[in-house]
């Protein structure tokens, strides 16, 4: 377990440290009024940051109209968001890349430098969306992406998924979060649980008051998701299941996005209790929430924690690699980590151990997290998180190469 105190001056850097950068206005390139119509539940996809940090920044005061004046450029795609759009608009996701490509290319700024000031946000892994029509034209760009394809060192990371990324420099940016982690939070207040001396209303039962106001019980846990991801690790969280207040289930791979999920009766439960709105619910009501590796070391379920205020027990050794703006996220005030050999040698001892250690911390962790989620959530009130991405650039993107 891995937690220290917030240091007494958390000062962040100055706006100046911000590129100016300018937005291509191009309707080849600029697709959101489209795709978003298209595909209006991105925003319950942790994969579709690209969505809202273009939004953030089209309102940044770094943002210049007169490209002669930027010293970097935003290509305003939505290569995720446009693949799940699909057949949008009379026009598919391909002709959509490839007209956008077709644009680009025509840029004198894009020849300029080669590419090498331009930016392109998309937080997905499949890398398929945009690569086929990009990777000639953006080289020798940055991705604003999900994970750091590259050691300390410069090396390329080992793994198929990392050999895609043909792109220079990388920016790891945040999952997007849960929205219904703040319009929960925002409906109703948090309030103590009565075992933890919060007092129960005259004439209000529970339950009925645990409706109106979201009440964590004392140590309780939360997952919901596949245990056969990264299964040598999560298939160990049923015996988890017995913890007192647990909530821990398997969601079977493809019950939420499978076209013949309704088919499959394992499925029926699963797609209830696993809709956004329900997983929102059940972090707000837990103390921890179980945030694991899955395919890659890294997961949305981190950043929707920290939406919830859900402690997040980490159970992923290689995460801190990964970490969005690590510098500016606190992340060592807030996570809880639990080592994948301890977990794996005995699962609960080694959560109720660090549950212990926690507990007495929670106003300090929390504390903590209400300053971070400025830091790393696009939807919380003041945001930084297109501060905390242009600065980053500026600190490891904007030279070289």
């Amino acid at each position: 377990t891995c937690l220290r105190s917030a240091p007494a001056d958390h000062a962040l850097a100055s706006h100046s440290s911000m590129a100016a950068f300018y937005i291509y206005p191009d309707a080849a390139m600029d697709q959101s009024t489209a795709v978003l119509e298209c595909r209006p539940s991105w925003s319950f996809d942790d994969q579709s940051a690209e969505v809202a940090m273009l939004a953030l920044l089209r309102q940044h005061p770094a943002r210049v109209t007169d490209p002669e004046a930027a010293t970097l450029f935003v290509v305003p795609l939505m290569p995720y968001v446009s693949s799940g759009a699909g057949e949008c608009m009379g026009e598919s996701h391909q002709r959509r890349m490839s007209r956008a490509a077709s644009a680009l290319q025509k840029s004198p700024f894009l020849s300029r430098r080669g590419g090498h000031d331009h930016l392109l946000i998309t937080n997905t892994f499949r890398v398929k969306t945009f690569a086929p029509w990009l990777k000639p034209l953006l080289g020798n760009a940055t991705i604003a992406w999900f994970e750091q394809p590259r050691l300390a060192t410069g090396e390329r990371r080992p793994g198929v998924l990392y050999s895609l990324a043909f792109w220079r420099c990388t920016v790891v940016i945040p999952y997007l979060a849960n929205p219904f982690c703040a319009q929960q939070r925002a409906a109703a207040p948090e309030a103590a649980h009565p075992s933890s001396g919060g007092a129960v209303e005259a004439g209000a039962s529970l339950s009925a008051q645990r409706a109106r106001r979201h009440v964590r019980a004392p140590g309780s846990v939360f997952f919901q998701g596949s245990f056969s991801a990264a299964s040598y690790l999560r298939g160990r969280f049923a015996s988890l299941q017995d913890l007192p207040g647990a909530h821990v289930q398997d969601v079977p791979r493809g019950c939420s996005e499978s076209q013949n999920a309704s088919l499959r009766p394992e499925c029926a439960a699963s797609r209830l209790r696993g809709s956004p709105l329900h997983t929102a619910r059940g972090m707000l009501s837990h103390e921890f929430c179980l945030v694991p590796r899955g395919d890659t070391p890294s997961s949305g379920r981190l950043y929707a924690a920290l939406a919830c205020r859900c402690v997040p027990l980490l159970i992923a050794n290689r995460f801190a690699e990964h970490f969005a703006f690590p510098t500016r996220g606190r992340y060592d005030e807030w996570v809880v980590s639990v080592p994948e050999g301890e977990f794996m040698r005995s699962p609960r001892a080694s959560i109720e151990g660090a549950i212990h250690q926690a507990r007495p911390q929670l106003t300090r962790i929390r504390s903590a997290m209400e300053a971070a989620g400025v830091e790393l959530l696009y939807d919380a009130a003041g945001s930084r998180a297109a501060d905390n991405m242009l600065r980053d650039w500026s600190a490891s993107c904007a030279t070289g190469g």
